[in-house]
């Protein structure tokens, strides 16, 4: 008798504790999947708004780079062009210079 008792107290607490039904995991699986396709659709969101955000960033870097490279290709040839006429200053200098030495060369003194 003492077995049976125990038996039977043994599975009644096993029955008793035991997990809920098929419906309420059914349910939580459900509103698990709802939040998971949620939270994508969000994330597809967020996603695209950063590629918007990278594209408009990027045409401005661009616009700025070009910017940059174009004034220094300015200042550049500016000074390309400075360099230009000391050179042809300067030489046109030594011409004169030249044609004068060889002017006084051709003076014969008596």
């Amino acid at each position: 008798m003492k077995k049976l008792v125990f038996i039977l107290l043994l599975f009644s607490g096993s029955i008793a504790f035991a997990q809920q039904g098929n419906k309420a995991s059914e349910d939580l699986a459900t509103e698990i999947a709802k939040q998971n396709a949620e939270h994508d659709s969000v994330m597809k969101y967020y996603d695209s708004l950063h590629k918007i955000r990278d594209s408009i960033s990027m045409a401005a870097d661009m616009q700025r780079n070009t910017n940059n490279l174009v004034n220094f290709m300015r200042e550049r040839d500016e000074k390309a062009r400075k360099r230009m006429w000391l050179r042809l200053g300067f030489g046109i200098a030594m011409l004169v210079i030249l044609i004068i030495g060889l002017m006084r060369k051709r003076k014969k003194r008596i």
